[in-house]
């Protein structure tokens, strides 16, 4: 995996940030807050987006809420996109049927199901949003191009989770090769490009 790492890091000129620390930014990354990524990355996404890139465990006893020793492992992407804080605090996009947790976090966040009229986007994901978010942006922003990419282009076990203008995007590890840190990677800053270029239509 360190090998894996540091390939992908000397491919797109990134430098090591191994021993990040996660903050409870997302509720993927609240499950393991106060821990860190190891290894990890940060740099430059296409589009010159700031990120993180690493790898997420917890469980074992460190788990929010979890009581088991069942370990789960992610690779995550982390960016930061300002423009979306006052438009869409919460949006959630996450793999069907993906296991994140054994039981609950300990706390829950208020969301709503977001409507959409794609079965392809419904069946391999669940979309969520927070209360009172303008519909419309959120159709807007799930544009057919957008949707026929997410169904089509991220790895399998991709999601993201947008809240308060922090995005994670992460994938099951895997074989945890150069490619699966690439999809992510990649995957995460064409999801962040999105919302940045559909926020931007609001200026």
């Amino acid at each position: 995996m360190e090998d894996s790492f540091g390939r992908f890091g000397a491919s797109r000129g990134l430098t090591d940030a191994a021993g990040h620390r996660v903050e409870a930014l997302t509720p993927l990354l609240a499950r393991a807050e106060g821990l860190t990524l190891d290894p990890a990355l940060a740099g430059t996404m296409a589009g010159g987006r700031e990120g993180v890139l690493g790898l997420l465990r917890y469980g074992a006893g460190h788990a929010v809420g979890a009581e088991s020793d069942t370990s789960f492992e992610f690779l995550v992407a982390i960016t930061r996109i300002p423009a979306a804080e006052p438009l869409v605090p919460r949006l959630f996009c996450r793999r069907q049927r993906r296991v994140e947790s054994i039981g609950g976090m300990g706390f829950e966040l208020d969301d709503e199901d977001a409507w959409t009229e794609s079965e392809a986007l419904t069946a391999r994901y669940d979309v969520a949003i927070s209360p009172y978010q303008d519909l419309n942006w959120i159709r807007q922003l799930l544009s057919p191009k957008f949707i026929d990419w997410l169904v089509s282009m991220p790895p399998e076990s991709f999601a993201f989770e947008l809240a308060y203008g922090d995005l994670a995007g992460s994938v099951e590890v895997g074989d945890g090769s150069v490619a699966r840190l690439e999809a992510v990677w990649d995957a995460t800053a064409t999801v962040a490009h999105r919302i940045a270029e559909e926020c931007a239509e609001e200026l």
